[in-house]
């Protein structure tokens, strides 16, 4: 992936980071109705640019497992 990729990656990483900032923002302007919940960003397959992990179909890839 050339630079253009890795750019469209940052700017949606900087999306979703933004939309996650305004959706605390939402809860904490609740009030009396505030409710902390903390979101996990793990995820088990995890792409690096371009390239994404191949796995069987029948492979078991437990939930704590981090595939490369």
């Amino acid at each position: 992936m050339g630079t253009l990729g890795r750019a469209i990656y940052t700017v949606g990483f900087w999306i979703r980071e933004t939309g996650q900032a305004i959706d605390r923002l939402g809860s904490r302007l609740q009030g009396n109705y505030y409710f902390q919940e903390q979101l996990s960003r793990h995820q088990t397959l995890m792409n690096i640019f371009d390239k994404a992990p191949i796995v069987d179909k029948d492979a078991f890839v437990a939930p704590s497992a981090s595939v490369i």
